[in-house]
């Protein structure tokens, strides 16, 4: 904590709530491989009768077990940062914290537990005792004119039951009816795991990342469960908005009546604020306040086609839905005819800016004589777009709402940004919100506006900004997988040197990721950003449970069998105290506040524990012994 925040790191409740028992799960494993080494060799020098110095016998322990510890942090840590390649800023979050968490727990167990293994030696050999409490802790009582027995003679203790369980499951190996039963039993528990791996759903409600007792909390369920409307924010980022209020236009239109769940109706109250210039810039032309042409020839106004009131019938106000036999003849007639006056060109009723004789873009009348429409308006011209701006901006609540859509350089006047608001409704789940996600990017980007790919996009926080990750997210999980299991097998293959056998780790831990997210649908998890952090977080664990087997496997002699129990007996304890330690540190986040705590770091670490122990323990010895390297040369570089 200390070394990212002296690097201005900010740390958030993920971090303060459950980063420091991750890092405990992750750090004992090195500290319990150290502990496991030093009690071998007192093991060993207590048969031989031998009394070496603390030096060497430190020195022995850190050539056993220091090789293992470089092996499974160097793994981890190369994983874990890789994990900065996300493109999902939470997964590069998680991924700085449990990279520096390895290389933390890595000096600190090299550096500082081994000097504390070293002092209570010390302090043993200099005043023996017989407290059960330092025996059971440290494993390490030893003096010459008293041997301590291995722990598989003693008949208690985790070393014994380790030592029964790899005869026991060595010996009955060589039954066929054994190996069958064992092979259905995993099939059994892989293909149920497959299955759950198609029926994993998307999500994290906002709900479940609040606290209970926050008010926003109970806001945001009642939220998801009554309310569906929802305001988009239409964003205009570096346009020439001058040349551009055409395709402007059209974008509006677009994403309102051509999107999916959008009201599809533009209505002149909606918040469109070049729409409102628009119709600033006709009433000022009404009243001969803005020209044609300015007085140094330069066109003030130009007219652009608006899709949103080209089927609007101008005459409809007149006739409130009367039919000629309801009104009568004369009036009928009467109706017709204020209605083509009112749509044709230079007549005193025409319609403002229809008045206009030197336009050829006028209005139409129907042959019923009924009907007008008028699907050119004014705007301003290229040239004087920021000349009648600012008196829009400041003349009226129209105005001073628009000024509050944009972003104007406070030197220059241009609009740095604008943005336009509408609505969605209906869109519940988050299925139907990905639907509009996907109609609205696909509108935005068919745009005739320059750049409209990067420059213009819809955005709303609850819809967008947390939804939006969804449409990615398998390929971000398979790419931070592949990337973590191809960081994971470059330092295998460079520490462990045999690539049948980290071909064998790997594979186990391809199968226990398979394993891991099949059975997040059974236990009621969703995939989001928060699980992929965890399924990279994952691969750590599983290095740890394997690479530990896979190198003592390596350093022992005999034939694949035998090896593969040799490999378990030593150093099998170490690889379950870890995961019983990562189980036992996990389960204090439970009493968290927040929800999703409980649900996605409690359950699923509780699920990467008992995968650990499946693939560590019972599937990597196996399929060691059965298509591991037959030959008793020892293939690891470091020993």
């Amino acid at each position: 904590a200390g070394l990212l925040c002296s690097v201005g790191f900010r740390f958030e409740p993920q971090a303060t709530q459950v980063m420091p028992f991750l890092a405990v799960g992750l750090g004992l494993n090195d500290f319990m491989v150290l502990a496991a080494s030093m009690a071998s060799v007192l093991r060993s020098d207590a048969e031989c009768g031998a009394a070496p110095s603390v030096a060497e016998v430190m020195a022995r322990t850190l050539q056993d077990g220091g090789p293992s510890v470089t092996l499974s942090s160097a793994t981890n840590a190369a994983v874990f940062f890789l994990g900065l390649l996300s493109p999902v800023p939470a997964v590069r979050f998680f991924a700085t914290l449990c990279g520096v968490a390895v290389l933390c727990g890595f000096v600190t167990a090299v550096l500082g537990f081994s000097s504390v293994l070293a002092l209570e030696l010390e302090a043993s050999r200099r005043t023996p005792t017989t407290v059960p409490g330092a025996r059971c802790l440290w494993l390490l009582r030893s003096a010459p004119e008293e041997p301590v027995p291995p722990p598989a003679e003693q008949g208690s203790g985790m070393n014994y039951a380790m030592s029964r369980y790899a005869s026991l499951l060595f010996s009955s190996l060589h039954s066929r009816a054994v190996q069958v039963g064992l092979l259905l039993m995993y099939l059994g528990f892989l293909s149920t795991c497959i299955y759950g791996c198609f029926h994993v759903e998307l999500g994290l409600e906002m709900d479940d990342v609040l606290p209970k007792t926050h008010h926003s909390y109970y806001w945001m369920s009642e939220r998801r469960k009554f309310f569906d409307t929802h305001a988009i924010t239409l964003v205009f980022r570096d346009v020439d908005f001058g040349s551009q209020m055409q395709h402007i236009l059209d974008l509006e239109y677009s994403m309102v009546m051509d999107g999916e769940f959008t009201e599809k109706h533009v209505r002149g109250d909606n918040p469109y604020p070049f729409r409102w210039y628009m119709e600033y810039t006709e009433a000022r032309y009404c009243v001969e306040q803005i020209c044609d042409v300015a007085a140094d020839g330069q066109p003030e106004v130009e007219w652009v086609y608006d899709r949103a009131t080209a089927r609007t019938n101008k005459c409809e106000y007149m006739w409130r839905g009367a039919t000629a036999e309801e009104v009568g003849a004369a009036e009928h007639a009467e109706l017709v005819r204020a209605c083509r006056n009112m749509c044709s060109v230079g007549k005193q009723e025409s319609i403002c800016p229809q008045h206009a004789t030197n336009t050829s873009l006028q209005c139409q009348i129907s042959d019923s004589g009924t009907e007008c429409f008028c699907p050119y308006r004014l705007v301003p011209s290229n040239s004087s777009f920021y000349k009648f701006l600012d008196n829009f901006l400041d003349g009226g609540v129209r105005g001073e709402a628009a000024r509050s859509l944009m972003s104007i350089h406070p030197d220059t006047g241009v609009i740095q940004a604008a943005s336009s608001v509408f609505f969605i409704q209906g869109a519940r789940t988050l299925e139907e919100k990905l639907k509009h996600i996907r109609r609205a990017r696909s509108i935005a980007s068919a745009s005739n506006i320059s750049n409209a790919k990067d420059n213009v996009f819809p955005l709303n926080f609850e819809v967008y900004a947390i939804s939006e990750q969804y449409l990615q997210i398998y390929r971000t999980l398979m790419f931070m997988l592949l990337l973590g299991l191809a960081g994971a097998a470059v330092v295998l293959l460079l520490l462990l040197g045999h690539p049948v056998v980290v071909l064998i780790v790997l594979v186990v831990i391809v199968l226990a990721e398979v394993e891991l997210y099949g059975l997040m649908s059974f236990l009621n998890m969703k995939l989001n950003s928060v699980v992929i952090g965890n399924m990279l977080m994952s691969i750590g664990y599983f290095v740890e449970a394997t690479c530990h087997i896979a190198r003592h496997y390596l350093l022992a002699d005999g034939h694949g069998h035998h090896r593969a129990e040799a490999a378990v007996r030593r150093i099998g304890s170490p690889v379950l105290n870890s995961c019983m330690t990562t189980v036992a540190s996990i389960t204090l986040v439970a009493f968290s506040t927040y929800k999703y705590f409980l649900t996605y770091f409690v359950l699923q670490y509780l699920a990467i524990a008992l995968v650990s122990l499946i693939n560590g323990l019972v599937l990597l010895p196996i399929m060691l012994a059965f298509f591991g390297p037959k030959t008793t040369e020892s293939f690891a570089i470091i020993k």
